[in-house]
């Protein structure tokens, strides 16, 4: 059987396109942060003998994980502050909801005392 080496997933049929995982299991998501790619090896050539290709390689997958970081930091702090949006609207709506029950309670009570006065005068 075939093996995907970057992350670890071993072909299951040579036949069809399908692949499997031990970190890879249904309903378990938390599972899925433990799916990493491999690091390479280090090359065996000193860094002065390697192609100006290799190393625009290196540096964009340098760039690449910077920014990826800087995304995942960005997401982070977004989620941080659409959590605190989320309370302060939970807030909002109980505090409206509150004043909703006592205006449906002081609408009830005029409704009370108008009827109160229409039977009083029959």
């Amino acid at each position: 059987m075939e093996e995907c080496v970057e992350y670890g997933f071993k072909k299951i049929s040579s036949k069809r396109w399908e692949f499997k995982h031990e970190k890879f299991q249904r309903g378990c998501r938390d599972m899925l942060v433990e799916i990493t790619r491999k690091k390479c090896e280090p090359s065996v050539f000193p860094s002065y003998l390697k192609s100006s290709s290799e190393e625009n390689a290196i540096t964009s997958n340098n760039s690449m994980e910077e920014s990826n970081n800087n995304s995942h930091q960005l997401l982070m702090e977004e989620n941080k502050n659409l959590k605190k949006e989320r309370l302060e609207l939970q807030m909002q709506i109980a505090e409206f909801k509150s004043l909703e029950m006592k205006l449906l309670e002081c609408l009830s009570q005029v409704m009370d005392n108008h009827q109160n006065k229409s039977r009083g005068q029959c």
